[in-house]
Protein backbone atom coordinates (compact mmCIF):
# COMPACT_ATOMS: atom_id res chain seq x y z
CA UNK A 1 0.00 0.00 0.00
CA UNK A 2 1.04 3.29 -0.99
CA UNK A 3 0.37 6.48 1.33
CA UNK A 4 -0.95 9.23 -0.13
CA UNK A 5 0.99 11.75 2.22
CA UNK A 6 4.50 12.36 3.11
CA UNK A 7 5.85 13.01 6.60
CA UNK A 8 8.66 15.47 7.50
CA UNK A 9 10.67 15.43 10.10
CA UNK A 10 10.82 19.14 11.70
CA UNK A 11 12.90 18.88 14.61
CA UNK A 12 16.05 16.64 15.91
CA UNK A 13 15.10 13.51 17.79
CA UNK A 14 15.52 9.80 17.76
CA UNK A 15 13.48 7.55 15.44
CA UNK A 16 12.82 4.10 14.70
CA UNK A 17 11.04 2.53 11.75
CA UNK A 18 9.06 -0.86 11.03
CA UNK A 19 8.33 -2.80 7.79
CA UNK A 20 4.12 -2.61 7.34
CA UNK A 21 3.95 -6.48 7.22
CA UNK A 22 5.54 -6.88 11.07
CA UNK A 23 3.76 -3.87 11.98
CA UNK A 24 0.18 -5.34 11.19
CA UNK A 25 1.26 -8.75 12.34
CA UNK A 26 2.09 -7.28 16.00
CA UNK A 27 -1.54 -4.88 15.78
CA UNK A 28 -3.62 -7.95 14.72
CA UNK A 29 -2.05 -9.76 17.83
CA UNK A 30 -2.20 -7.20 20.49
CA UNK A 31 -4.76 -5.48 21.66
CA UNK A 32 -2.65 -3.29 23.80
CA UNK A 33 -0.91 -1.93 20.77
CA UNK A 34 -4.67 -1.75 18.69
CA UNK A 35 -6.43 0.07 21.63
CA UNK A 36 -3.46 2.34 22.16
CA UNK A 37 -3.04 3.12 18.10
CA UNK A 38 -7.07 3.99 17.87
CA UNK A 39 -6.34 6.19 20.84
CA UNK A 40 -3.42 7.92 18.84
CA UNK A 41 -5.58 8.04 15.69
CA UNK A 42 -8.57 9.66 17.83
CA UNK A 43 -5.95 12.30 19.37
CA UNK A 44 -4.76 13.29 16.43
CA UNK A 45 -7.71 13.92 14.38
CA UNK A 46 -9.31 16.19 17.41
CA UNK A 47 -5.26 18.34 17.28
CA UNK A 48 -5.98 18.23 13.04
CA UNK A 49 -9.44 19.46 13.36
CA UNK A 50 -8.71 21.92 16.57
CA UNK A 51 -5.75 23.36 14.07
CA UNK A 52 -7.65 24.15 11.55
CA UNK A 53 -9.96 25.13 13.34
CA UNK A 54 -7.34 27.95 15.00
CA UNK A 55 -6.04 28.76 11.53
CA UNK A 56 -9.02 30.27 10.73
CA UNK A 57 -10.19 31.99 13.54
CA UNK A 58 -7.14 33.27 15.58
CA UNK A 59 -4.53 36.04 14.96
CA UNK A 60 -1.03 35.75 14.11
CA UNK A 61 -0.11 36.16 17.88
CA UNK A 62 -2.00 33.47 19.50
CA UNK A 63 -1.09 30.94 16.49
CA UNK A 64 2.83 31.40 16.49
CA UNK A 65 2.34 31.41 21.01
CA UNK A 66 0.47 27.82 20.87
CA UNK A 67 2.63 26.68 18.12
CA UNK A 68 5.66 27.56 19.96
CA UNK A 69 4.25 25.60 23.37
CA UNK A 70 3.83 22.88 21.14
CA UNK A 71 7.33 22.88 19.66
CA UNK A 72 8.84 23.05 23.23
CA UNK A 73 6.66 20.03 24.28
CA UNK A 74 7.93 18.07 21.52
CA UNK A 75 11.51 18.89 21.93
CA UNK A 76 11.33 18.81 25.97
CA UNK A 77 13.15 22.20 25.61
CA UNK A 78 12.94 25.85 25.83
CA UNK A 79 14.81 26.12 23.09
CA UNK A 80 13.48 26.54 19.34
CA UNK A 81 15.47 26.17 15.83
CA UNK A 82 12.78 27.18 13.38
CA UNK A 83 13.10 29.63 10.53
CA UNK A 84 10.47 32.53 10.03
CA UNK A 85 10.04 30.94 6.50
CA UNK A 86 9.18 27.45 8.15
CA UNK A 87 7.27 28.92 11.12
CA UNK A 88 5.21 30.60 8.39
CA UNK A 89 5.06 27.25 6.54
CA UNK A 90 3.76 25.30 9.62
CA UNK A 91 1.30 28.39 10.78
CA UNK A 92 -0.34 29.20 6.97
CA UNK A 93 1.11 32.54 7.26
CA UNK A 94 3.24 34.93 5.28
CA UNK A 95 6.66 35.76 6.77
CA UNK A 96 6.08 39.22 7.26
CA UNK A 97 3.09 37.99 9.76
CA UNK A 98 5.50 35.59 11.94
CA UNK A 99 8.23 38.29 11.79
CA UNK A 100 5.57 40.67 13.56
CA UNK A 101 4.10 38.24 16.08
CA UNK A 102 7.31 37.15 16.95
CA UNK A 103 8.26 40.59 17.81
CA UNK A 104 4.89 41.10 19.76
CA UNK A 105 6.42 38.14 21.23
CA UNK A 106 9.51 39.48 22.03
CA UNK A 107 8.42 43.05 23.08
CA UNK A 108 6.34 41.78 26.45
CA UNK A 109 9.59 39.31 27.05
CA UNK A 110 7.80 36.06 26.43
CA UNK A 111 10.61 34.73 23.85
CA UNK A 112 14.07 35.65 22.97
CA UNK A 113 14.34 35.59 19.47
CA UNK A 114 17.81 35.79 16.88
CA UNK A 115 18.33 34.30 13.04
CA UNK A 116 16.49 31.25 13.49
CA UNK A 117 16.65 30.40 17.13
CA UNK A 118 13.59 30.96 19.68
CA UNK A 119 14.15 30.98 23.33
CA UNK A 120 10.92 31.18 25.64
CA UNK A 121 11.54 33.33 28.47
CA UNK A 122 8.10 33.44 30.80
CA UNK A 123 6.59 30.31 29.62
CA UNK A 124 2.85 31.67 31.74
CA UNK A 125 3.24 34.58 29.68
CA UNK A 126 3.46 32.65 26.44
CA UNK A 127 0.17 30.50 27.68
CA UNK A 128 -1.92 33.64 28.07
CA UNK A 129 -0.72 35.31 24.85
CA UNK A 130 -1.71 31.62 22.83
CA UNK A 131 -5.56 30.80 22.07
CA UNK A 132 -7.53 28.32 24.47
CA UNK A 133 -6.68 25.85 21.59
CA UNK A 134 -3.37 25.23 23.14
CA UNK A 135 -4.99 24.08 26.08
CA UNK A 136 -7.93 22.45 24.23
CA UNK A 137 -5.28 20.26 22.39
CA UNK A 138 -3.43 19.54 25.54
CA UNK A 139 -6.01 18.20 27.69
CA UNK A 140 -7.63 16.44 24.35
CA UNK A 141 -4.12 14.33 23.88
CA UNK A 142 -3.69 13.46 27.93
CA UNK A 143 -7.19 12.12 27.77
CA UNK A 144 -7.14 10.20 24.62
CA UNK A 145 -3.71 8.77 25.57
CA UNK A 146 -4.11 7.97 29.61
CA UNK A 147 -7.84 7.26 29.20
CA UNK A 148 -8.19 3.33 27.88
CA UNK A 149 -12.27 3.85 28.27
CA UNK A 150 -12.54 6.81 25.75
CA UNK A 151 -15.72 6.81 24.17
CA UNK A 152 -16.50 9.70 22.00
CA UNK A 153 -15.50 13.08 22.94
CA UNK A 154 -15.35 16.72 21.29
CA UNK A 155 -12.81 17.60 19.62
CA UNK A 156 -13.25 20.78 18.90
CA UNK A 157 -13.49 24.06 21.41
CA UNK A 158 -16.70 26.12 20.33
Amino acid sequence: MRAFTRAMVQAPGVASQIAVSPFRRAVRKSEAINDLLTRYHMALMCQVQQTSLCNSVHDATSRLSRLLLVLSEQGEDDTISFSQERLADMLGLRRSSVTLAAQTLQSRHFISYRRGRIEIVNRKGLKAAACECYEVVSRTLDQFLEDKHVATRSCVSE
